[in-house]
This record gives C-alpha cells, sequence and structure tokens, in this order.
C-alpha cells in the first residue's frame, strides 16, 4: 500500500528513523507485493528506500536492514 506521493510503508518508516517498525513489516502480509518489490519501489520523485534513510538520517534503520536482509 501506498500514500499519496506513492511512499511505501518501509519508506516512511525509513524517513521518520522508525527503526521498532520494521520487524513488523518485514513479518506482515504484503499482498500481491513482494518484499523485494517494496524495498525497491520508487516514490513520485524517484526516490527509493536508499534515499528515505538518507534524508531521514535513520542509522538505527540502515543499521537493522544490513543486520537483517
Amino acid at each position: 500500500s501506498r500514500d499519496a506521493q506513492k511512499c511505501t510503508l518501509f519508506h516512511l518508516a525509513a524517513l521518520h528513523n522508525k527503526t521498532a517498525a520494521l520487524p513488523i513489516l518485514l513479518c506482515a502480509d504484503l499482498g500481491s507485493d513482494s518484499l523485494l518489490e517494496l524495498l525497491g519501489a520508487t516514490d513520485s520523485q524517484g526516490h527509493n528506500l536508499l534515499h528515505k534513510l538518507a534524508a531521514g538520517n535513520s542509522t538505527s534503520c540502515l543499521n537493522y536492514f544490513f543486520q537483517h536482509l
């Protein structure tokens, strides 16, 4: 699912440094979207998850992804 700017829940968690949400999102039923599609998805400005991690200065989220993916 995406918001009006086509951000995924992963984008929003990264942008707002919500590390605690990541294990929940990774275990959630993603419907028809695969995890790789969501992690590689871009928003309406062409920004992907890594862009959002950088924009949100989300070092704890980045560390979580490196440790668990």
